[in-house]
């Protein structure tokens, strides 16, 4: 039986697919401003230690948990997680007195392919010959 906090109530998965529903035909591509948000957000070693955890744990993991996991103050914990939040990775979901951090897959694969576009050089816009001289 998982701990107390642990379990994903079907309420809050369902919730959130419909929520994910909504977010996938918005975000195709991610602003500059959205972009150089989320680079700074995963500037910090224990916000994307935060992310695997989530991602470890089915994408979706109660901040009480994750309270357990590291050894930072509750306010420390819920400053990243907010910063996780305004960034657009994760989405707070509450459930009663339980908060839940959810991962927002959408928002992650248009980081990555914006990342992808940077380093094929389609977003960079090098002449040509300036190209050929690397």
């Amino acid at each position: 039986m998982p701990a107390r906090g642990d379990e994903q109530p079907r309420e809050l998965l369902r919730l959130h697919s419909h929520r994910a529903l909504f977010w996938q035909r918005i975000i195709k591509q991610l602003t500059d401003y959205q972009f150089t948000r989320i680079t700074r957000t995963l500037a910090e070693p224990r916000r994307v230690r935060i992310l695997r955890e989530i991602a470890a744990h089915g994408n979706s993991m109660p901040l009480a948990c994750l309270l357990r996991r590291h050894q930072v103050s509750a306010a420390t914990l819920s400053h990243h997680a907010n910063e996780l939040a305004n960034s657009g990775l994760v989405e707070i979901v509450r459930h009663g007195k339980f908060v839940h951090l959810v991962l927002r897959p959408d928002v992650w694969q248009a980081y990555v392919k914006r990342l992808s576009d940077l380093i094929d050089g389609s977003e960079l816009r090098i002449p040509k010959e300036h190209v050929t001289r690397f």
